[in-house]
């Protein structure tokens, strides 16, 4: 079992263990729905929200063109949450979320002392290596609010969060994916760990709070000893060494460890100065990095792990 699926895991595995918290004690509710399979739209309710679910239209081999048939059906469902008192509310598409492989509806207050619970919806892309979906419907000041995470590699979702870091608040663990293929093959990548939390209807990236350095502590121990190993393709535990250390507030100290650390290779990130043609960069216009760490810095700062 290679490193990133262990963690994938033992991270769905922590959010099934119970939590003593007063978030977790709070009444919640997960279902997973597959309207596609039956062309019947679902109905879950709890607390006095209810969310309906209809499915995407079914593949006709007799359209005009069955190509866009095929493909509008496996589009994302419709979804209409209606909270107490208010008419219901259709959810924007999830560009990403694919009818056939169902969503998971989730029914919970975030904390006990919230008047409505939120809604969360999540999906998947469809694919061998990928993707999570995760969109959020909160009621802020009498009206629907969604925010929806980045695609995340792995399986969705397997119930309703729990509270981490034991303050009474629901968080959701979900990875941060820009390491995949940058620095080694997937199966050597690692996804680093992303806290958010539901602030106004808004997810918001709590990852760089003390209260969870615990978390990033235990990732760092566990990428260092991998990056430490010298196996083949260990470098992509260095890089994510690098990363949870940032996360920590010692970036210098993980580039200096993770660099001491890393092999030389010829694989490294790779990025375009100018847009794509065809999917394609146009030759000689190829971003190109000297080493390892080169590469590990650029990659630090483009996604928000270096000022």
């Amino acid at each position: 079992m290679n490193a990133p699926f262990r963690l994938l895991v033992a991270a769905l595995a922590a959010l099934a263990l119970p939590a003593c918290t007063p978030a977790a004690e709070a009444a919640s509710k997960w279902q997973s729905v597959y309207p596609s399979s039956k062309q019947k739209s679902v109905t879950v309710a709890d607390q006095g929200v209810t969310v309906i679910v209809t499915p995407a239209p079914p593949y006709d081999e007799d359209a005009d063109d069955t190509h866009d048939s095929f493909r509008n059906s496996y589009e994302d469902a419709t979804v209409d949450v209606q909270f107490p008192g208010l008419p219901a509310f259709r959810v924007p598409k999830d560009e990403f979320r694919s009818s056939p492989y169902g969503i998971s509806v989730g029914i919970g207050r975030l904390n006990r002392q919230d008047a409505t619970p939120t809604v969360l919806l999540s999906g998947y892309t469809g694919g061998m290596h990928c993707c999570a979906t995760l969109q959020v419907v909160s009621l802020v000041d009498g009206q629907p609010v969604v925010d929806t995470l980045p695609a995340m590699d792995g399986e969705p979702l397997g119930r309703f969060p729990r509270d981490i870091d034991g303050d009474g608040t629901i968080d959701i663990r979900w990875f941060d994916d820009s390491l995949l293929y940058q620095f080694t093959s997937h199966a050597g990548s690692w996804q680093v760990p992303r806290i958010y939390a539901i602030e106004r209807g808004h997810l918001v990236d709590v990852s760089r709070e003390p209260r969870f350095a615990p978390v990033f502590r235990d990732f760092a121990r566990e990428t260092l000893d991998a990056c430490r190993k010298g196996e083949a393709g260990h470098n992509g535990a260095c890089a994510a060494y690098a990363y949870a250390t940032a996360v920590l507030g010692q970036a210098d100290q993980g580039i200096r460890t993770a660099v001491s650390l890393a092999e030389a290779s010829d694989w490294l990130p790779s990025e375009c100065t100018v847009a794509y043609v065809d999917d394609m960069c146009p030759e000689g216009k190829e971003m190109t990095f000297d080493g390892f760490e080169q590469g590990l810095r650029w990659i630090m700062h483009k996604n928000g792990y270096l000022p």
